[in-house]
């Protein structure tokens, strides 16, 4: 599941929340955001710490501890659009056990300007 504006103006801030809630045990939790979705964006909170941080196939990736089956978990970002975008972006968030693709969500964002 993740949370966050549909539709935003340039220069504004928002907060983006992405919850996963494992089925069965995950062994390591990555959460994967794609460079396109947060390009032209500063991001300036993410919580919680990452226990690592990458970037590859064009996709930031985020890696935490593992996670028990029914166990829920929160990741928040909080976010500022850039002056020079305009129209928006879209990308994919993807929920991974290691390397394993567990889940996807296509986001879009309107921006405004």
């Amino acid at each position: 599941n993740v949370h966050g504006p549909e539709s935003i103006r340039n220069g504004e801030f928002f907060e983006m929340r992405i919850k996963a809630t494992a089925d069965g045990p995950i062994g390591e939790l990555v959460i994967g955001v794609d460079e396109a979705l947060w390009e032209d964006m500063t991001v300036n909170t993410l919580l919680p710490a990452a226990t690592d941080e990458t970037s590859e196939d064009h996709e930031f990736r985020f890696t935490f501890a593992e996670l028990d089956a029914g166990t829920p978990f929160l990741m928040k970002v909080d976010a500022q659009v850039n002056p020079d975008i305009f129209g928006g972006n879209e990308g994919t968030v993807t929920v991974y056990d290691g390397e394993a693709v567990l889940a996807q969500v296509e986001i879009q964002m309107t921006v405004l300007p």
